[in-house]
């Protein structure tokens, strides 16, 4: 990748050399080769490259399906285009065409596998997070509709999500989904919101009419907006703090709704350390909830899946005073309702449910009790090859 950058420079300095190029353009394809030098800084370290690699080849199929439907609506339509190298196929289309509309009817039979899966309600629920975190969802799924056979996934060896590419956590979801649909499960929840902000949009394109996927982000977003809260503040990692999905999907509903986020990057660890409902939590926790920005606020979102376990604590320093939500309650309603409308929901227990893990200690197993409430064994099992 660093030789194949090089060479584009080169070809740029010999363009403008040659002033085959207005000036205008040379910088532009500059600033775009300069943005792509970043991105390359991301991996300098030989297995974060590995993960991009491997992401660009699982995601080349998706690729290859948008650049064939965008060719076909050209054809069709007597549009115009060009291959360029840094965007792919760059269309010249009528501006009253719905160009998005025409594409995404032919995707639609380009889909990566036309198969269909022919889903049943005594197929289990998949549920995958960055490690145990998510079993605080996966529990509540399991109270809620206890007919339900659950097959849960701790991505324990590439723990936490919160501080990797977005390209790398895109990588392990694919993978992880791979392994869950292998098992045959009729619904995927992403119980993680640093991958649910990576790569769910992703892995609906990817895995097309194979399976329901839902993710701990819109239900949450739905919350506020029905509850008409005014001034929302969001605390979780930095990657999905950095994404800002939780501010871009409330503001595309409702302008007017202030929302204030804060990455709280030792919460997760801390929770997984054991430290909460003690003095450490307490000093860590009224640390952050005394930012600027988390004052005034009418509901807080715990927008991380270890969080739950500290909603008493986060309850008691705002003196019940400001509406906490987190995704356990808000994501097993929206499986429910899924289920229903899809005809999927169980009515008779047929097998026990399974738990893995990609790197087993007796720590993470001691831990997962805490965060499932009751005693689960964890097997290990490594996908990754």
């Amino acid at each position: 990748m660093v030789k194949e950058l090089q060479t584009k420079y080169q070809a740029l300095q010999q363009k403008q050399a040659s002033g085959e190029l207005a000036p205008i353009e040379i910088e532009k394809q500059s600033a775009a080769l300069k943005a792509e030098e970043a991105k390359l800084g991301e991996f300098e370290n030989s297995s974060q490259q590995k993960i991009y690699e491997k992401s660009e080849e699982l995601l080349k199929p998706i690729q290859d399906k948008i650049t064939k439907a965008i060719k076909d609506v050209a054809a069709e339509n007597n549009f115009l285009y060009i291959i360029d190298s840094g965007m792919g196929v760059v269309l010249y289309a009528d501006p009253a065409a719905d160009v998005t509309k025409l594409v995404k009817s032919k995707i639609g039979y380009l889909s990566i596998n036309n198969n269909k899966m022919h889903k049943n309600p005594n197929q289990p629920i998949g549920i995958f997070d960055s490690g145990i975190g998510g079993l605080t969802v996966a529990n509540a799924i399991h109270r809620f509709l206890p007919e339900e056979r659950l097959i849960y996934f701790g991505d324990t060896a590439h723990l936490p999500y919160g501080d990797k590419s977005a390209d790398a956590i895109r990588y392990y979801c694919l993978r992880i989904s791979k392994f869950l649909l292998e098992q045959d499960c009729k619904m995927i929840i992403i119980a993680c919101n640093s991958a649910s902000s990576a790569a769910y949009d992703m892995l609906l394109d990817f895995f097309e009419g194979k399976v329901l996927f839902v993710n701990v982000v819109d239900p949450l977003v739905h919350a506020v907006i029905s509850k008409g809260y005014q001034n929302v503040g969001v605390i979780a990692t930095k990657a999905t703090i950095n994404s800002s999905i939780y501010r871009n999907k409330i503001k595309s509903q409702n302008q007017k709704i202030k929302v204030n986020q804060l990455a709280t990057p030792l919460l997760a660890p801390m929770i997984e350390e054991g430290f909460y409902s003690g003095t450490i939590s307490k000093s860590v926790i009224e640390n952050y909830l005394s930012h600027p920005d988390l004052q005034e606020i009418d509901a807080l979102l715990l927008a991380c899946t270890h969080y739950p376990l500290i909603r008493a604590e986060i309850n008691e320093y705002y003196k019940g005073e400001v509406a906490i939500l987190d995704s356990t309650d808000v994501v097993k309603e929206e499986v429910k309702r899924l289920l229903i409308s899809e005809n999927l929901l169980c009515n008779k227990r047929n097998g026990p449910d399974h738990f893995y893990v990609s790197d087993y200690t007796t720590s993470f197993e001691e831990t997962a009790k805490n965060f499932y409430g009751e005693d689960i064994h964890l097997d290990a099992l490594h996908i990754w090859s």
